[in-house]
């Protein structure tokens, strides 16, 4: 079933969203973003309407898309998956037009946080335990394979 896009509301809409901001979320450029022709109030958008054009463009690309990928995979797991501890590989490539970017460092004192080792190497997809989860393994696993370029960030 298809749902036509349907614009926020004027009187819930809040107009804090820059455009370079919609193109980071919707993967694409700022002009790409103009010809969605999305409602602006002083050059901003409703980041409400941004992450629902961004689920209704079919691209599988933008970040409301893929976060509803990530969660997909925990509703349809057993709920005694959705509580148990799970490890993650998480892999950063640079995009190739070597746009630049900022990553937070995890806070390391949070309970179930740890510090992993780099591997020279890079991460192998697998532990001991069996497949780490990521992009193509999800959290009860699958390899996911691994590059020079992975670094794994704990879980």
């Amino acid at each position: 079933m298809s749902r036509r896009f349907e614009p926020t509301p004027p009187d819930l809409a809040v107009f804090d969203t820059t455009l370079t901001d919609a193109a980071t979320v919707l993967r694409t450029d700022e002009a790409g973003v103009a010809a969605l022709g999305l409602r602006q109030v002083d050059g901003l958008l409703d980041y409400t309407d941004v992450a629902n054009a961004g689920l209704h463009s079919g691209t599988g690309a933008t970040v409301p898309e893929l976060a509803r990928r990530l969660l997909m995979r925990f509703v349809a797991a057993e709920p005694d998956d959705w509580f148990a501890p799970a490890d993650w590989t998480v892999a950063v490539h640079r995009a190739a037009s070597g746009e630049t970017f900022q990553v937070a460092v995890p806070d390391l004192g949070a309970e179930g946080v740890e510090l992993l080792e780099l591997l020279a190497d890079g991460p192998t997809g697998s532990s001991a335990d069996g497949p780490t989860g990521g992009p193509t393994g999800g959290p009860t696993g699958g390899p996911t394979g691994g590059s020079a370029g992975d670094l794994p960030l704990g879980r």
